[in-house]
């Protein structure tokens, strides 16, 4: 559990006047369960509980009125995954929350101090909380993976030389004992502030490391649209964390059954490897959003949209084999470039070799080779024809 006292309550249900948070247990921790665990994983989901369970309630919550909470990681995500559970619960069980249960059966819960809510205004708050636990989820994904992309990204190196150990003065003069501690003041100083960030970028790495194994990690490199982020600019989720992983399975089923099909086993690995200016990358993602919005059920498109994007398909299907044969046709006509090459090449170094002998055949000539007329001091010996 993530949640025990009635001022973490009240931190995401202002409007909060239960006397104990511990009626209200079963339904956050049903929330924990089924809406929080999965997005973070099991293995993150345990760890933020241990952290819970080390920090004090009351300290927490002090930390989030003044705002200090965020130099924390672990504080931050617990934040957001409390605000998750709260308005989830509350949307989950708002219509039981307004009945009483006692031995006379099933009544509908009022006092003297409130009006009976009306069915209108239950169903509002229903929305409500649904809204914000959806909202404050997207947030906590959102926080995740810009801390990923954080820890993924190479840390710039430092210049050296500012505040290095053993340095002196350029000059060589000896500072004054009041500059000595000012020096040692600011230096202390930059220890500290140096050792908070190192605190709080291990706990960064920890915390993306853990949720790496959850299926809501940002990253999924066996698809063409890998983040949510590469998909906004050709199917308009805004920027829902959660309904592009929900859209995981179409695009999956896509790329397997219609690309690979129609254009071949290579094709995804290929582009999988694209830079993002690559053409027919682009060319592809907009095949799948094409097919997406034809047979997708995560996004409700009407009739016409479904029938737009069914005939942008087979344009955009098409374009692509003119693309995959016009790249053939220059690949082919490459390798009979390269032939003719090598055949001209082989041909000049036959040639050659084929002089050289020639050559090579008239200087070797007066020796046992053969017999050169008219040659000074050449005799010919001529024997008579015997009858």
């Amino acid at each position: 559990m993530i949640l025990f006292t009635n001022q973490e309550l009240r931190l995401h249900l202002p409007s909060n006047a239960v006397d104990e948070v511990a009626n209200l247990q079963g339904m956050l921790d049903n929330s924990e369960k089924d809406f929080l665990k999965p997005r973070l994983g099991a293995s993150l989901y345990d760890r933020l509980c241990k952290q819970y369970a080390s920090i004090e309630p009351l300290i927490f919550c002090e930390a989030v009125g003044d705002g200090t909470y965020v130099n924390d990681p672990w504080n931050e995500l617990l934040l957001y995954a409390q605000r998750m559970i709260v308005n989830d619960a509350m949307a989950q069980n708002i219509e039981k929350q307004a009945l009483s249960v006692n031995g006379s059966g099933i009544n509908v819960a009022s006092s003297n101090d409130y009006a009976v809510a009306t069915d209108k205004q239950i169903a509002q708050g229903k929305e409500s909380y649904r809204q914000s636990a959806m909202t404050s989820l997207n947030n906590l994904l959102s926080l995740l993976e810009g801390w990923a992309k954080e820890v993924n990204t190479p840390m710039p190196i430092d210049t050296a030389g500012d505040g290095a150990e053993g340095s002196t003065p350029s000059d060589g003069s000896n500072q004054g004992s009041s500059s000595e501690g000012t020096d040692e003041g600011t230096d202390s100083g930059k220890d500290d502030a140096a050792e908070t960030e190192k605190k709080q970028h291990e706990a960064i790495e920890e915390i993306v490391t853990l949720w790496q194994e959850s299926k809501y990690y940002y990253y999924h490199r066996d698809l063409l649209f890998p983040t949510c982020e590469s998909l906004q600019p050709y199917l308009d989720i805004y920027g829902n964390r959660d309904k592009f992983v929900r859209l995981i399975p179409d695009m999956l089923f896509i790329q397997s059954e219609y690309l690979e099909e129609a254009f071949g086993e290579d094709f995804i690995p290929r582009l999988l490897q694209a830079d993002e200016n690559d053409k027919m990358l682009k060319k592809a993602r907009q095949l799948v959003a094409a097919y997406l919005k034809e047979r997708t059920s995560v996004i409700n498109f009407d009739k016409l949209t479904r029938s737009t994007a069914h005939n942008d398909a087979i344009t955009v299907r098409e374009s692509i084999h003119r693309l995959l044969k016009k790249e053939e046709a220059e690949k082919q006509a490459k390798l009979d470039a390269a032939k003719a090459e090598s055949a001209a090449e082989g041909s000049s170094s036959s040639f050659a070799t084929s002089n050289a002998s020639s050559a090579s055949s008239s200087d070797n000539k007066g020796g046992s080779e053969g017999y050169d007329n008219n040659q000074e001091g050449s005799r010919i010996f001529v024997t008579p024809i015997l009858c």
